[in-house]
C-alpha cells in the first residue's frame, strides 16, 4: 500500500529525522510538510493523507500552546480521517494512556527522540493505517468501550427509529449506538455492502436472490425477506440487470450510489 504522511511541525531538525528515517525504511512513502494549521488543511483536503505526524506545539513563543492537538481535533471531524493514525509529538512530558490513545488511532512520541523510536511509532502507526484501509470490522462504542463487530458476521444492517440493528450470522443481534446509514456505508465502503431502502443496508455476500417485481431481497439463513425501496430500487435494477455485453465506459461500482 502507498502512504501518505503528513507533517506538521516548525522545528526543522525533527522534519529531516523524519524523512531519514522513511529514506532507510519506506522509500516509496510521500511526505509533505506543513508548518501552518492553514496549509495542514490545505494539504489534508487535497490529498489523502494515510499518517499525521503533528507537533503539539507549534508556537514556542506561546506558554501552553496546544494549537497541534486543536488540528489534531479538528482534522477527526473530517469523514474520511477519523479512524486516519495520528501521530502526536512534544518536547514537554504529557501522561497519557497510550494504550487507549493506540485503540482510537491515536499515537505519542517524546521528544527528542531517536530514529528508532520513531521508526517503531510510524510502523504501528502504518500497520494501523492498512487495517484502516481493509478493516474487517465495524467499529462503535458504548459506554466508554470499544466495540468490533467483523463485517463478515453482518448479514443487514436494519435502522429502526433512532436504533441501529445489527443482524449476524446464526440468528444473532447486536443494537448499536445510533449512527446514520451515510455514516455507515461510508465506513463499509468497498466492501460488498449496499442500500436497499430508508431502512437497510444488506451485505452482498448474503444475498440469495432479488425479486425487483415484488420489491424485495431474500437473503441467507433468514427466513423474512427484506423490502426495497421504491427510489433506491430502480438504480438497484440497473445496477444488477446491466447488459451482458460490456459498456464502452462501464461506471464503477460505488456504495455511496445508494446513499439517497
Amino acid at each position: 500500500m502507498g502512504c501518505n504522511i503528513l507533517m506538521l511541525c516548525r522545528e526543522c531538525v525533527h522534519r529531516i529525522r523524519l524523512l531519514e528515517t522513511i529514506r532507510s525504511w519506506k522509500k516509496s512513502f510521500t511526505i509533505y510538510f506543513a508548518d501552518s494549521i492553514a496549509n495542514a488543511f490545505q494539504v489534508a483536503m487535497v490529498q489523502q493523507i494515510h499518517i499525521f505526524f503533528i507537533d503539539i506545539i507549534l508556537n514556542q513563543n506561546k506558554p501552553g500552546d496546544t494549537s497541534g492537538c486543536f488540528f489534531a481535533s479538528e482534522i477527526r471531524q473530517v469523514k474520511k480521517y477519523y479512524k486516519t493514525p495520528i501521530i502526536l509529538f512534544s518536547s514537554v512530558s504529557l501522561e497519557l494512556q497510550r494504550n487507549l490513545l493506540e485503540t482510537v488511532g491515536w499515537y505519542y512520541l517524546e521528544s527528542p527522540f531517536s530514529a528508532t523510536e520513531l521508526k517503531n511509532i510510524l510502523q504501528k502507526a502504518y500497520r494501523g493505517a492498512i487495517q484502516r484501509e481493509t478493516a474487517p470490522y465495524l467499529i462503535f462504542r458504548r459506554q466508554g468501550i470499544v466495540y468490533f463487530v467483523s463485517i463478515n458476521q453482518i448479514i443487514w444492517i436494519e435502522n429502526v427509529g433512532k436504533n441501529v440493528i445489527l443482524h449476524l450470522r446464526h440468528h444473532k443481534r447486536e443494537e448499536i449506538p445510533y449512527k446514520t446509514f451515510e455514516d455507515i456505508l461510508w465506513e463499509l465502503k468497498g466492501k460488498g455492502f449496499f442500500r436497499c431502502s430508508r431502512f437497510a443496508i444488506v451485505n452482498q455476500r448474503f444475498v440469495e436472490n432479488i425479486d425487483f417485481s415484488n420489491r424485495y431481497i431474500k437473503m441467507k439463513n433468514i427466513h423474512e425477506p427484506i423490502e426495497i425501496g421504491r427510489t433506491i430500487g430502480k438504480d438497484l435494477r440497473k445496477h444488477f440487470t446491466r447488459p451482458e455485453v460490456p459498456e464502452r465506459n462501464p461506471k464503477k461500482w460505488d456504495d455511496n450510489m445508494f446513499l439517497s
